[in-house]
């Protein structure tokens, strides 16, 4: 570094910090590596929800101590309010975020665009950096909603827009896989142009036990966590399973997190008979969760095939992984990436009876289940959090040399 200040990153979150879910995780992952890294960190989000004061005080003991964290910018429940107020009504946070903390780079994490693209275009005429990091492209994530056709055809127009401006306005992308990278690339490759555009994996940070050395008594259970955002996460297939399973006593479906469609869901659990197979947890603190995950039997990931999840690489996965579970789950291109050919858990998506089959299979078979999750662990240990921080670091001396890096310095000559 050119001097003894501490470089200074900003990141640009369009959801409050609390309840936790992967975006969330995701920023925080990254910030303990920026921390770690001798840097500054702070974080732009909005308000947390009305009514959700207590989630918000145990989120809070997962938040990266040292980092500051600027809460402006109110929260709406209405989708068209929140972008409207994202878009006309942000300026004036994000101004006073940039004069107050004085970022060397803004990090900014999308979906939805709005925030960022607002964030972006400051930073522009501020001559600030800025990595745009998509977790969800907007393309992927609105074509495979189901609303109004005319409002779908407007915000699909209006954030191709806003998204496109924002890819040719930053200095180096970042996304969650490299199936995403492809389908960006190849619809945005002329504003795009020669810009980084790397990849990092949602690797946890947290060292996990040996599952080995503490192994857990697992119970009947199958697993979902997550946030429940539509039918497309594919629950209510597994619960169409639940009933043609009734053979295996005491199977139950535990659901671990919540969302929008959290009521839809448990609406189809009466309907189809599993309610009393069925528990919903609602957002739970994250030792629980994992102690959760060590004791089910079985965990999901059910997706639906469409154009977001074609590309998807959740956190659950890799806390599964890490964890020494077998899962099951579809044959889709961001878990092919991670996870290869051959894993047991693997059905064809779309076939909700090729899911049953696999569930059944695993299930059923203790010594099946035992080595598949001992190989998805395997596949996890050649992953490294510090080995995806990397691609950040990069992207971070790229767009600023004078203060992470010089003359093509890359990660391994970082501060330790």
């Amino acid at each position: 570094m050119s001097d003894t200040r501490k470089p200074k990153i900003l990141h640009v979150l369009p959801i409050p910090l609390f309840p936790i879910i992967g975006p969330c995780l995701r920023t925080f992952r990254q910030s303990r590596g920026a921390l770690r890294h001798g840097c500054e960190v702070a974080i732009l989000c909005r308000k947390p929800f009305a009514g959700r004061g207590a989630e918000s005080e145990r989120g809070k003991e997962q938040l990266p101590e040292g980092v500051h964290v600027f809460d402006p910018i109110p929260s709406y429940g209405n989708f068209v309010l929140r972008e409207l107020g994202h878009l006309f009504l942000s300026w004036r946070a994000v101004l006073y975020v940039l004069k107050t903390f004085q970022p060397d780079v803004v990090h900014v994490h999308n979906y939805p665009v709005t925030l960022g693209f607002v964030t972006v275009l400051i930073c522009s005429l501020k001559r600030i950096p800025v990595i745009y990091d998509i977790h969800d492209g907007w393309y992927e994530s609105i074509s495979a909603m189901e609303m109004n056709p005319v409002l779908k055809s407007l915000y699909l127009y209006t954030g191709l827009v806003l998204e496109i401006m924002s890819l040719r306005h930053c200095s180096g992308i970042l996304t969650v896989s490299n199936a995403l990278r492809t389908s960006i690339a190849g619809r945005a490759a002329v504003h795009i142009k020669k810009k980084p555009f790397l990849v990092m994996r949602n690797i946890d940070d947290t060292v996990f036990p040996d599952p080995a050395c503490t192994p857990a008594e697992e119970k009947d259970t199958l697993l979902f966590s997550g946030t429940l955002f539509d039918s497309y996460i594919g629950l209510e297939d597994v619960m169409d399973i639940l009933k043609n399973l009734r053979d295996i006593p005491g199977l139950r479906l535990i659901i671990a997190g919540d969302g929008p469609y959290r009521q839809g869901l448990e609406r189809a659990a009466m309907k189809k008979g599993v309610a009393d197979k069925v528990q919903f947890l609602g957002h739970i603190p994250r030792a629980q969760l994992i102690e959760l995950i060590r004791r089910s039997k079985l965990c999901l990931i059910p997706f639906r095939k469409n154009l977001i999840t074609a590309f998807a690489v959740p956190n659950k996965l890799f806390e599964y992984m890490a964890l020494g579970k077998a899962f099951v789950y579809p044959d889709l291109g961001g878990f092919r990436e991670v996870l290869g050919e051959g894993n047991a858990g693997e059905y064809p998506a779309g076939s909700v009876s090729s899911m049953k089959d696999a569930i059944r299979r695993l299930i059923t078979d203790d010594r099946m289940r035992s080595l598949q999750g001992s190989r998805n662990r395997e596949l996890f240990s050649r992953l490294t959090f510090e080995g995806e921080f990397s691609q950040l670091w990069n992207l971070y001396a790229g767009a600023c040399p004078w203060m992470f890096g010089s003359g093509g310095k890359d990660y391994a000559g970082a501060p330790a």
